[in-house]
């Protein structure tokens, strides 16, 4: 069972109430682990610790040691903390480091509840996929999106993250699976529910797509075979005027401390007054002259601060995207 910060502190102030102020601090712990800056969690570790002292937290460049329940826990923290910074600041490969490091300190850090190891693995795997993700390694990506799910299968955000890798991957009635299981487990998130429709307008298309394909299979194997060569007319063949079928642009995202940056190479004379372009604070929608993109962004973005510049030279179309700053951002 997924159990959040508010569980925990809850967990805590009862068996505080009981005298288990051991027992009790560990909760605590553990809902700091998912809420850092709450205060009533915080005064209940400062008013805890005196009881019972911490033990003194060890080097940063130093390996973890084995000085029990109280320094994993403190290693855990710190380099979850240290994975988030990175990964706000562009340092992807190092996050991903910081973030194995707390995850082999997870199973100590949480001590004998095995709920607690399980929602604070399934939130550093949740982490680290974000991090596979903007790295392009979708096969780190979905191992550890699979993993958050296993660990916490009642939690939303797994089943998002898992979601989000297989439409990256063009799974997509298994992302709209992923999306659906997420949206029923918390049906008044509009972010969940958004996404969910995305993901279905993506799987009914390639659907139709198929369909079509199919369809016109079996005109062509019903319909009588062409004339031969001599007796076909030496006239020429117009070119078609159709748009034909949509295929995804070339295309790169690139991502600093404060921005996303998407250059998309659009078609000889192309510009943008031919291109529909539908963006959201986490996903990006193109249309027109033959061409179709959908991303999810793996930051979310002020998209009503976003600007647009077109090179005609170079003819590419390039997009920058102001990062979302809010607490957390989009780590859990």
């Amino acid at each position: 069972m997924y159990m959040s910060a508010k569980n925990h502190h809850r967990l805590g102030c009862a068996l505080e109430a009981q005298g288990q102020t051991a027992d009790a601090l560990n909760a605590f712990y553990a809902a700091r682990c998912f809420n850092a800056d709450h205060p009533e969690i915080c005064s209940a570790i400062t008013r805890l610790e005196v009881l019972h002292p911490r033990s003194p937290a060890i080097n940063e460049d130093e390996a973890p040691g084995s000085d029990g329940v109280a320094t994993a826990r403190e290693d855990c923290e710190r380099f979850r903390l240290r994975a988030n910074a990175a990964f706000k600041a562009g340092r992807l490969k190092e996050a991903r480091k910081l973030y194995t490091r707390a995850l082999s300190r997870a199973e100590e850090a949480c001590g004998p509840s095995s709920c607690a190891v399980a929602d604070a693995k399934a939130r550093l795997l949740a982490n680290r996929c974000l991090v596979a993700l903007a790295l392009d390694d979708f096969t780190d990506a979905l191992r550890d999106a699979q993993g958050a799910v296993d660990a916490a299968p009642g939690w939303p955000k797994a089943h998002f993250r898992l979601g989000t890798v297989l439409l990256q991957k063009k799974q997509h009635v298994d992302a709209y699976a992923s999306f659906k299981r997420a949206s029923h487990l918390d049906p008044t998130n509009a972010e969940l529910n958004a996404a969910c429709r995305r993901a279905r307008a993506v799987m009914l298309g390639e659907a139709e797509a198929t369909e079509g394909e199919a369809t016109n299979a079996e005109a062509t194997e019903a319909s009588p075979s062409p004339p031969t060569r001599s007796s076909t007319p030496e006239t020429p063949v117009p070119e078609s005027s159709g748009q034909g079928s949509l295929v995804e642009p070339k295309h790169a995202l690139e991502q600093s401390d404060s921005a996303l940056k998407l250059t998309i190479w659009l078609p000889e004379g192309a510009g943008p007054s031919e291109i529909d372009l539908q963006l959201s604070s986490s996903a990006l929608r193109l249309r027109g002259v033959g061409l179709t993109l959908e991303l999810l962004l793996p930051r979310r973005v002020r998209d009503e601060a976003a600007t647009a510049a077109f090179s005609k030279r170079r003819g590419t179309l390039t997009l920058t995207m102001p990062i979302e700053e809010r607490e957390g951002g989009v780590l859990v």
